[in-house]
């Protein structure tokens, strides 16, 4: 934390006093705010492995997307098809729209042309040219969709790549965003990834969810607690309490605000045994927990003997 930020911080004690809160809470909440977050000892790991040339990620035992022989050398040229994806530039607008209709119309002819331009075509057209292969292809476009929704410059558009994938096949789309959370290099693509499967995981998911907890990397970790909930863990409450102690500041400042939108009056009153009788990082990270929760619901989460 910055200098600048220590005002505002003694600004929140002060209307935390107003509210009639504890000078000791308020003192603590004061400590944590200051102390300087640290580097997360992580070890170097490689960036994610897209696999082959086209640019795809590789998953053990997936099914290759690679089209049959031909497939992706359609010509470029004056000919409809090629016509038809140059005016997805302008996508989503009227005419785009009715080019799309069109290669959709064209059906699986159009298959090849879309594949190309999802690999190595002018991005500005690759939306479109999801958005149709969503609706003409198989489960097998799937890893062609999302490999360019990962190759994309600061993620953009990327919802309607993972729609068009969902709308093949739903699991499969689910496994490659899941693997793709691990992606070191692209931080908007892993949070709009981790935002989109947020109401798609479920109990299929929980082993694969629960595995990012064990990730190396503080991100990582931080899209596995968000995702807990979604996926109906059943320990989650648990899971989220033990993310307190992470030694990443920034997973632990993201177990902590989880903590406080599940706050139960069970879950508040352990809270506060933990702001009074665990270790130094855990009591600091509880109190953050309790003042977000005293944020949301504008209420006083604090027991008597907490303060």
């Amino acid at each position: 934390m910055s200098c600048v930020d220590v005002p505002r911080s003694l600004s929140s004690a002060r209307r935390a006093l107003r509210r009639g809160w504890s000078a000791g809470v308020v003192v603590a909440l004061c400590l944590l705010l200051v102390v300087p977050a640290w580097a997360d000892d992580e070890k170097a790991r490689k960036g994610f492995d897209f696999g082959g040339k086209d640019g795809e990620p590789t998953k053990k035992g997936a099914t290759k997307s690679t089209p049959k022989k031909g497939a992706g050398s359609a010509p470029v040229g004056d000919d409809p098809i090629s016509q038809n994806i140059a005016r997805l530039r302008t996508w989503p607008d009227r005419k785009a729209t009715r080019a799309a209709e069109n290669l959709f119309l064209a059906g699986k002819e159009s298959v090849p042309y879309l594949i190309r331009t999802l690999k190595a075509g002018d991005p500005a057209v690759q939306a479109g040219a999801a958005w149709v292969l969503g609706k003409v292809g198989d489960s097998v476009h799937v890893q062609v969709i999302l490999g360019a929704a990962a190759r994309r410059t600061n993620a953009s558009r990327a919802e309607v790549f993972f729609n068009a994938a969902y709308g093949l096949d739903p699991q499969e789309t689910k496994d490659w965003l899941i693997s793709f959370l691990t992606l070191s290099s692209k931080p908007v693509f892993r949070q709009k990834a981790a935002d989109f499967l947020a109401d798609k995981v479920g109990a299929s998911d929980r082993h694969r969810i629960t595995q990012l907890l064990d990730s190396e990397k503080a991100a990582v970790r931080i899209a596995g607690l968000t995702l807990l909930a979604p996926a109906a863990v059943d320990d989650v409450d648990e899971r989220l309490v033990q993310g307190l102690s992470d030694l990443s500041p920034s997973v632990a400042h993201a177990a902590a605000r989880l903590l406080a939108k599940r706050a139960s009056a069970q879950l508040i009153q352990r809270l506060n045994a933990y702001a009074r009788e665990a270790g130094a990082r855990e009591r600091a990270y509880a109190i953050v927990a309790l003042v977000e929760t005293a944020r949301a619901n504008v209420s006083n989460p604090f027991e008597e003997e907490t303060v």
